[in-house]
């Protein structure tokens, strides 16, 4: 980042977003008339997103700050090999094993974001900070190609119906003295996945509420960060509720020789 003007300062930045997939699945089913359904995949790929930030100090106590990532289309490119069972019209035998295998690309958007944020220095020991950030889930969609398409292994470019959301963070930090940091804070995590996606066997996506709290210990190159989270919420898609809990307690260490 650089001063443009008198407490103005602004930067610009290039992300590497890349990604690795491996899958693996299979179903076996016993009885008279026994077979296995198996999928394996594996992909990786890679992209560059850009951001752009400005940081505004009005005054000594107070801070604000813009960003915008432009997000990104990477390219997984990759294997998938699937074997099922078809049925032959006859009981001898009833069912035949098939195969496909073929190279294929699919294309992921990571979802670009801009968010506006703002830092209050109350006092030489208390900070009060506040940031709002819009995801573009809209973006997402499924755009795969294989190379040797067939029964299983089809192409597919369709949206997934995400809708933007926009969460919201506070929090404050108090330092009693030079050794000690106690801190406190909550978010909001909205989620971009609409109802007919929601179901206990595929994904369980609700809109949740964060509380944290937090102490950290400082002493010469000594550091230490003992961290507790908390988050729940519910949600009600086809008359079905849907609650999601999350508990997290972390303990973090760190030495400078």
């Amino acid at each position: 980042a650089r001063d443009i003007a008198s407490g103005i300062s602004a930067g610009i930045g290039l992300n590497v977003i890349g990604g690795d997939m491996e899958k693996h699945a299979r179903k076996d089913v016993t009885g008279t008339n026994s077979y296995t359904y198996e999928s394996d995949g594996t992909c990786d790929g890679n992209s560059l997103e850009w951001q752009a930030g400005m940081l505004f100090k009005p005054s000594s106590i107070l801070q604000l700050g813009l960003v915008y990532r432009s997000g990104s289309e990477v390219a997984l490119k990759g294997e998938a090999r699937v074997q099922y069972p078809v049925p032959t019209g006859t009981t001898t035998p009833p069912l035949i094993v098939k195969q496909e295998k073929s190279d294929f690309t699919r294309k992921y958007n990571h979802p670009a974001t801009c968010g506006l944020g703002i830092a209050f220095y109350a006092a030489p020991n208390l900070t009060i900070t506040s940031d709002i950030t819009k995801t573009m889930w809209s973006s997402m969609k499924k755009d795969v190609d294989y190379a040797a398409s067939g029964s299983i292994l089809t192409d597919a470019n369709k949206t997934l119906d995400w809708t933007d959301a926009t969460r919201f963070r506070t929090g404050m930090e108090y330092r009693p003295n030079s050794t000690l940091a106690i801190r406190a804070g909550m978010l909001t995590d909205p989620s971009p996945v609409p109802d007919k996606a929601i179901s206990l066997t595929n994904v369980i996506d609700v809109e949740r509420i964060f509380y944290t709290l937090g102490v950290s210990f400082m002493k010469d190159n000594l550091t230490c960060d003992l961290v507790y989270l908390h988050g729940d919420g519910e949600r009600v898609a086809d008359s079905v509720r849907y609650t999601k809990t999350t508990n997290e307690y972390r303990l973090a260490g760190q030495y400078r020789f």
